[in-house]
């Protein structure tokens, strides 16, 4: 894929709360928790974002602030989080791609494997492809017909390097044997908003956040990147039935604190993810924006994020994607 970037820079079982030996003398957490989300208001990542720190508020009995810190496919706002106090007072909001960052940046200051540690996946999203009308491609196969009559001229927008819309974007031309034009934003606010304007052609995007566009006739919904349909939007093919099963992307969305984080801390945030997945009402919230949830322990998140990794080693090779330096 030619790939040309938008971006101005490349920046670089459970304990009782009462247990935690850093804070034996009060009760955890006494003050307002930040929840850093690496990317721009009105993403994907964002919103769901918003709502689980809206739950996590309520069941903590703490404000939970939401900060944005886009940039670098979410390695500014990751990196922001490494360098923080590992207090339990600010934590991260990424996608499971930030397993992969050593495959995608040579020279970060910091390594996710050891600077960051895992606690629990809370909620996932199909990812779409999508094309604005005037692109002329009812579904995947004109879209790949233009593609192959027009080499590099198809434009793509995708949330940023490295994030999953990115890594759809791989995958898919890849496997449809096309040459696009990926345009890599600073969030998936921008990028969606290029796309809706037909600024930019075609764009992959998490289903909650272009449904709307969909209804009102301003995006055509060509396929989910899965190998079967999503339940959340079942009259929109798959990627398997345009003949790209190996297609299969979605985000999923995990919560993540500094390294040295006490383990008490880990484990609170571990039950709380867990109960709040068996709550009706944050289920529902989740499912009617397109969302679903999640829960997984600390340890069983690090090992989904080392299966990331091995699953997309080869395909960086093979393919010879060139890491991008961070500036």
């Amino acid at each position: 894929m030619n790939r040309r970037f938008a971006t101005a820079s490349i920046l670089l079982p459970l304990a009782a709360a009462a247990s935690l030996p850093a804070f034996a003398a009060e009760a955890y957490p006494t003050r307002p928790i930040k929840l850093i989300i690496p990317f721009s208001v009105g993403g994907g990542t964002d919103t769901v974002s918003r709502v689980f720190a809206d739950h996590l508020k309520n069941r903590l009995g703490q404000a939970v602030i939401v900060e944005n810190k886009g940039g670098a496919g979410s390695a500014v706002g990751t990196e922001h989080v490494v360098r923080s106090e590992p207090d339990g007072y600010t934590l991260l909001v990424n996608a499971d791609t930030v397993g992969i960052f050593p495959l995608i940046y040579p020279n970060l200051k910091f390594d996710v494997r050891t600077d960051l540690t895992p606690i629990s996946f809370f909620a996932s999203a199909p990812i779409v492809l999508v094309a604005h009308p005037s692109a002329s491609v009812k579904d995947v196969a004109e879209l790949i017909a233009l593609a192959r009559k027009q080499p590099g001229a198809v434009t793509l927008a995708t949330s940023g390097l490295g994030t999953p819309h990115d890594l759809a974007a791989i995958l898919f031309s890849r496997a449809a044997k096309v040459e696009l034009n990926e345009i890599a934003y600073k969030g998936n606010g921008p990028a969606l908003a290029d796309v809706v304007a037909g600024h930019v052609q075609i764009g992959m995007f998490t289903l909650s956040s272009v449904q709307s566009y969909a209804a009102a006739g301003k995006l055509k919904l060509l396929a989910v990147t899965s190998s079967k349909r999503t339940p959340l939007a079942p009259e929109v093919p798959s990627m398997a039935e345009a003949g790209l099963p190996s297609v299969d992307m979605s985000s999923r969305y995990l919560l993540l604190a500094p390294a040295k984080t006490p383990k008490a801390v880990v484990g609170r945030f571990e039950k709380e993810v867990a109960e709040m997945a068996r709550t009706p009402a944050f289920r529902d919230q989740l499912s009617k924006m397109g969302f679903e949830t999640l829960s997984t322990t600390s340890k069983d998140t690090e090992a989904l994020l080392q299966k990331e990794r091995e699953r997309w080693a080869p395909i960086f090779d093979s393919a010879k994607l060139a890491p991008k330096p961070i500036n």
